[in-house]
């Protein structure tokens, strides 16, 4: 294995295909936005970022505990009728109210 040891070596063919695309220096919008709309509370990037961070959690979080909540519970509507009334449930029509007997 003829491999070379010094950066300055390695011929431009080998490394086209690399391309890194430069960090910028300013914050993203998400941050910006959390920085300007804190009222002061947030004061630099880092904050800012862990307030996402934590907006994210709960989102997440909340998500489950709607999604577990929901799966357990049956779905089907319970008719109830008022005084004097039943639920008549014909075959392949909705339920109706009628006259009870």
């Amino acid at each position: 294995m003829d491999q070379p040891t010094d950066i300055a070596a390695l011929s431009e063919d080998e490394d086209e295909g690399f391309h890194r695309s430069p960090i910028s220096p300013e914050p993203s919008k998400f941050v910006q936005f959390v920085m300007r709309y804190s009222g002061g509370l947030i004061k630099n990037e880092a904050q800012a970022q862990y307030v996402l961070l934590a907006f994210a959690i709960i989102v997440f979080l909340l998500s489950f505990i709607l999604l577990i909540n929901s799966v357990g519970e049956s779905h089907a509507a319970k008719i109830v009728a008022p005084r004097g009334m039943q639920v008549y449930n014909p075959g392949n029509a909705p339920p109706r109210l009628v006259p009870a007997p």
